[in-house]
């Protein structure tokens, strides 16, 4: 499939950029999470023509060495797989946009400004599978994408934004660009070109352009040309070509992402840098986990797990486990070194886990689990907690990196060790205690307290190492 690229502009000498892109879709019920914009390295996610992709608040952007590909929702290739913008050919389903440069040189992009952080993929049981540690970057370039011309794509919080930079000389009129997958374009009367698709408009809003000069900002006349119903061009006023100038984008995307189903945030935690991580779970489908992708089940709530730093404006890192069945988040710790530890339960009984020792998910599934993850986001372990109702509620871990949970047992599958309580009536239930080594493995303590479904809602350690 051949894949495009956007119309961002910025100029060395002279610059344009077409402020934004706007993707519109029906109107559904929605919750707003704002989150940082940033690219990650395809190392497998997705098409291996994908060099680099985003994940903004309707669409996400796979950028390859011809062009971009931007969908709206998660299209399914011709094989069935949920992985957005592949297909053999041409456009595999509705709500996907392929824009490319008529006439520009092919070109490998270049990342720049790592932002720290990576993506993390955890998909099913098989881990050769898995891939971990995709470094994220603030900027992508399309080095002399025409003759003296760079493109560059950049985020501000949960919006895409795009450059073209022109040294000296080069000329703005040799930038174009076309699309498939969209209908006629057109340009509406405040400047904005609108792409109709079957899945909603894709709207660029009217570029923005000004010179600097002595110091002060002269704005520059710049707005959207169409050479036909599926190539754009720009139209640049008059201005000093000896100048530097730029067109500056002046919205791009929401400030927020929209998801059509529920999605919550379960638990926050803090670290000793001042990073804000969140634990929760969403039903939506076309939920826009900015590192991650969904599992493509027709139904499913999966667990989210992100990162921010701490002004807010930078995800560190932000990963899901996947599931084909419910899965949520119950409880969050956060070790001294900054690991991540999530409880939470699951239907799934292909949830992905790095040990059975203390219980495997049969085909009735309601399990209790504990996953960590290193300060990167990479999963360290995922344990189930028991082969039966082992249901964790609160979770909070010791210097040594060990996780302590509390909660519910509805049966009688803990494997109990070195327990104050070793055994409860089977129909009964009771609360459970229990710390885990610093692997996921094994138990250290494991112990029922109560009959008569009697549940653990919190706890806690003192300095000493005690458990409350």
């Amino acid at each position: 499939m051949r894949t495009s690229l956007l119309p961002f502009v910025l100029f060395s000498a002279l610059c344009l950029l077409p402020s934004a892109l706007v993707a519109r879709t029906p109107s559904s019920p929605s919750q707003d999470v704002t989150l940082p914009l940033t690219f990650e390295t395809n190392l497998g996610q997705t098409d291996k023509q994908v060099r680099y992709l985003a994940r903004a608040a309707q669409s996400n952007f796979f950028l390859t060495e011809d062009g971009v590909t931007i969908t709206s929702t998660h299209p399914r290739s011709k094989s069935g797989s949920a992985d957005p913008g592949i297909a053999d050919s041409g456009i595999a389903d509705s709500g996907i946009v392929d824009l490319w440069f008529p006439g520009a040189s092919i070109v490998q992009p270049s990342a720049e400004a790592a932002t720290g952080g990576f993506a993390n993929y955890f998909a099913g049981k098989d881990q050769s599978a898995w891939i971990r540690r995709a470094p994220m970057y603030a900027r992508v370039r399309y080095a002399n994408l025409y003759p003296g011309t760079d493109l560059v794509f950049h985020g501000n919080q949960n919006q895409m934004e795009y450059d073209f930079e022109l040294a000296p000389g080069a000329r703005p009129d040799q930038i174009q660009f076309a699309f498939r997958g969209a209908g006629a374009a057109h340009v509406d009367d405040n400047g904005d070109l609108l792409l109709p698709t079957s899945n909603g408009t894709l709207r660029f809003l009217a570029p923005h352009a000004w010179q600097e000069k002595n110091g002060d900002r002269q704005d520059v006349d710049v707005h959207f040309a169409l050479r036909n119903d599926q190539r754009v061009s720009f139209s640049v006023g008059s201005h000093d070509a000896a100048a530097r100038l730029v067109i500056d984008p002046v919205v791009v995307y929401a400030t927020s992402f929209v998801t059509s189903n529920s999605t919550q945030i379960s638990a926050l935690a803090v670290d000793s840098s001042g990073d804000l991580l969140f634990a929760g779970e969403t039903s939506a489908l076309d939920y826009p986990v900015v590192n991650g992708k969904s599992s493509g089940s027709a139904v499913t709530q999966q667990v989210i797990l992100t990162k921010l730093n701490p002004a807010g404006d930078t995800i560190l890192y932000s990963t899901y486990i996947p599931s084909q069945s419910y899965s949520s988040a119950t409880g969050l710790a956060v070790g001294t070194d900054g690991s991540a530890y999530v409880a939470g339960i699951t239907d799934d009984p292909g949830f992905p886990v790095t040990s059975q020792n203390l219980g495997t998910c049969g085909s009735f599934c309601n399990a209790g689990f504990v996953a960590k993850f290193d300060p990167t986001g990479s999963l360290v372990y995922s344990t189930l907690l028991g082969s039966g109702q082992v249901l964790p509620h609160a979770i909070t871990v010791n210097a040594a990196g060990n996780a302590f949970v509390t909660g519910l047992v509805v049966d009688s599958t803990l494997q109990t060790v070195n327990a104050y309580q070793a055994q409860v009536c089977s129909p009964c239930g009771s609360a459970f205690y229990a710390e885990l080594d610093s692997a996921g493995a094994q138990y250290v303590f494991a112990s029922y307290y109560g009959v008569n479904l009697s549940n653990g809602q919190g706890i806690g350690l003192d300095a000493a190492g005690n458990v409350y």
